[in-house]
Order: C-alpha cells, then sequence, then structure tokens
C-alpha cells in the first residue's frame, strides 16, 4: 500500500501506508476511506470503500463489491480484475470498474484497450472488446452487456494523504476556483472578490474611478496562488513583473491609471447580454469564471504555488478566453486594449488592438521549470471620448481561465 486515506479496515486489514498485501488470503475489507496500492508489476490500484478484495496473484484482484480504479504499466499489461459475474483484462489502460452490492458490474475505460467477459466464472459466453471512451453495464442476472455513458468522474485515481488532495480525473483547473478559495474544481464557496492593486491585498470597499499605479511591483499577501499585482506606467524600460524579479522589457508606455481593481467573478453571467464578444458559436464556456483587469492592470500566477494543490499530476497549459466585456448598460464599442502574456517575464502571446468585436482564445503550453504566469492588459494609446484617458471603457476579460491536468 502506497498510500491511504482516512482508511478503516475490518479485521485482519493492512493498516497503513507500506504494508505488504499477500495473494491469494482472506478477502480484506475496507470499511472506510481510500486505499492506493502498487502491484509488484507497477499497477496502480485506487480502491473505494466500502469494499471487500482479495489479490489473487499480483496481476488479479478479485473485487465482490466496491470501488476500483488501475492505472497499468506496459510490465503490468494483462492486469486483470474481477467481479462475481465479469473479467475485465487489460490491454495496456486506465479503467474502473464499478461492483455493485447488487450484482451489477460497472466498467469505465479511460484509455487504452480492454477485453470484458460477462458471465458466471465457468460459464462465460459474451465477451467484448473495449477501446477508450467506452462504458458498459453487467448484468447480474442475464450477464448481458449493455452499452451506458462513461462518467469522467465516477471513481477516485489518486490520492495525496500529506494534502488530503483527492482526484477524480478532472482535466482542468479553474484559476477564478482557485482565486475564491476553492479547490480549482469548482468548490468555492465566495462568489466574488476584488484586488487593490495600491496595495495586493483584498478591497473591503472597493470603489471605481481613475487612479494612477504605485510605480512597483505590489505582493499578494492572501492568496498563495496570486505572486502579485502591477500597473504599466509612462516608463516600463525596467518593469518588475514577479517576486523573483523578472523583467518585462518590451510593455509598452501607458498613462499609468487604471479604473477599477481586479475582479475575479465565479460566473460572468453578470456581463450578459454579451453578443460578440464572448460568441458561444466560438467557443462554448458553461459555468465559467472570469478574471476583469481593466487596462492598465498586470497579474502574476505563482505557477508551482498552484502545482502543490495537484500533488502527483503536471500543468501542462494555460487557456483561456478573452475579449472586450460589457458592464452594465455600457457599451465600449470604441474600445481597444492590447493583450500580453508572459512566463517568467517572457512574452508567449499578445495582441495588439483587441476590439470589442473580437474575441482572443488563448494557449500557452507549461513546461515544469515555468515559475510564473503573467496576464496584463494595457491601453492601446488611442482615445475615443474627449477629455478621457486613453483606456477609457477598455474593459478587458478572461473568461474561462484554466490549467490543463495531465498524469505524468
Amino acid at each position: 500500500m502506497t498510500d491511504c486515506l482516512d482508511v478503516e479496515w475490518a479485521a485482519a486489514g493492512p493498516i497503513g501506508t507500506g504494508s505488504r498485501i499477500v495473494s491469494n488470503s482472506r478477502p480484506i475489507r475496507l470499511v472506510r476511506g481510500i486505499a492506493k496500492l502498487r502491484t509488484d508489476e507497477m499497477v496502480e490500484v485506487v480502491l473505494e470503500a466500502p469494499t471487500e478484495f482479495t489479490f489473487r496473484s499480483s496481476s488479479e484482484i478479485a473485487l465482490r463489491y466496491g470501488k476500483l480504479f488501475a492505472r497499468v504499466s506496459e510490465q503490468g499489461s494483462g492486469f486483470s480484475v474481477v467481479t462475481p459475474n465479469s473479467r475485465v483484462v487489460d490491454l495496456g489502460t486506465e479503467f474502473g470498474v464499478l461492483s455493485h452490492i447488487d450484482g451489477n458490474t460497472e466498467v469505465h475505460l479511460y484509455k487504452g484497450r480492454a477485453n470484458l467477459f460477462a458471465g458466471q466464472q465457468k460459464k462465460r459466453k459474451v465477451s467484448e472488446l473495449l477501446s477508450a471512451g467506452a462504458a458498459r453495464k453487467v448484468d447480474s442476472s442475464t450477464s448481458n452487456i449493455r452499452e451506458i455513458a462513461l462518467e469522467e468522474r465516477a471513481l477516485i485515481r489518486d490520492i495525496d494523504s500529506k494534502t488530503g488532495f483527492i482526484w477524480r480525473g478532472q482535466k482542468t483547473v479553474q484559476l477564478t476556483d482557485l482565486i475564491l478559495g476553492g479547490s480549482g474544481f469548482g468548490t468555492a464557496v465566495q462568489t466574488q472578490l476584488e484586488l487593490d492593486p495600491q496595495t495586493g491585498k483584498i478591497a473591503q470597499n472597493p470603489v471605481a474611478g481613475y487612479r494612477k499605479g504605485p510605480g512597483a511591483f505590489i505582493p499578494i499577501p492572501d492568496n498563495p496562488c496570486l505572486d502579485g499585482i502591477f500597473v504599466p506606467g509612462s516608463s516600463n524600460n525596467d518593469l518588475q513583473v514577479t517576486s523573483a524579479g523578472h523583467r518585462f522589457l518590451d510593455c509598452p508606455q501607458t498613462s499609468g491609471l487604471y479604473y477599477s481593481n481586479i475582479i475575479c467573478f465565479k460566473e460572468w453571467t453578470f456581463f450578459e447580454p454579451l453578443q460578440k464578444t464572448f460568441d458561444q458559436s466560438i467557443r462554448k464556456v458553461d459555468d465559467s469564471g472570469l478574471l476583469y483587469l481593466h487596462s492598465n492592470i498586470g497579474l502574476t500566477i505563482d505557477l508551482n504555488a498552484v502545482r502543490r494543490e495537484f500533488p502527483g499530476l503536471r500543468l501542462a497549459s494555460f487557456s483561456s478566453f478573452v475579449g472586450i466585456i460589457r458592464m452594465g448598460n455600457n457599451t465600449p464599442e470604441f474600445s481597444e486594449a492590447d493583450l500580453w502574456i508572459l512566463i517568467d517575464g517572457q512574452l508567449r502571446s499578445s495582441r495588439r488592438a483587441l476590439r470589442a468585436e473580437e474575441g482572443y482564445p488563448v494557449r500557452i503550453d507549461l513546461a515544469d521549470q515555468d515559475q510564473f504566469l503573467t496576464l496584463i492588459v494595457t491601453d492601446s494609446g488611442r482615445a475615443y471620448v474627449d477629455g478621457q484617458p486613453a483606456n477609457h471603457t477598455d474593459t478587458c476579460g478572461f473568461a474561462e481561465p484554466v490549467f490543463e491536468l495531465v498524469k505524468p
């Protein structure tokens, strides 16, 4: 057993991490919690209580009832899971098995292929070769195989007892959910917060109005995933964009004025009707958060702090959909902003003169050594209203800002 979380075993069960399980022993019952095992052939198995199982050998486990997820290495090819009415034989896969107490069995295949055999032990007559994305249910009385919908989050796929982390195969982490105090998987209770560029702290009594930037990089102390905030000004030859001292030397000069704080929304339906700005025909965004950065403002995310929230997984990319947004009855038809996205101070993506009728999809690949992601919105230098700064109504939003998760 390589890890366990909040476990309780029935009599004669393993005690904790490092316990060795002997094949062909008496059935083992997990009464509560989650156990993560590794076979001698390097097959990872995650079991959820309540469950009863027996290892018949290092390459076969009998699951009387319960939930099991298996990640099979090349060395462990051929690993099998046997339930009262079926057998699943791996052909290089990640799969889950739900053996219900009523005798029905569900198989969910996430990667690779597997053979499913249905029927009682000595009377198997039905078999099917499953490919990634397939899911089947084996009836307890007839042993018929029926197609069902694949459930991506039906099973726990990994745990980390040191942090309490539980992963059900989610493919993306919502940055807005992390900022709002959630797990990154949509659990945040808070629906909105504002960060003050003058102090880096959460604004308790936020107000809007044109203000001059502080002229320095300001750390954000109240959120571990956020590194700092800054306002690009009239002289950006030495603009600091991270707490580690990274500089963005090519940032254009701006008025140094910003209108409102950075605002993080759990949902962006507040900005309806968005019409062309976030066109649903271009990219479908359901229940997504939104980061609102009026130009001229920059925000830096600490990638290593984000990684610590998801042990055992990699951040493969960052993506978002960026556009000029409406606020209330304000129609920024003449709005125009410049967008800059940096990794450790180096420009990875940019868009000049982004207009209200346009949208800009962003995807940045991330390497393990990348430390900081910086989002900057600056005014384009064009003033459309007499007596107003160039960034008047340049209201830019990052919709559905997410990190892609992968298992190494």
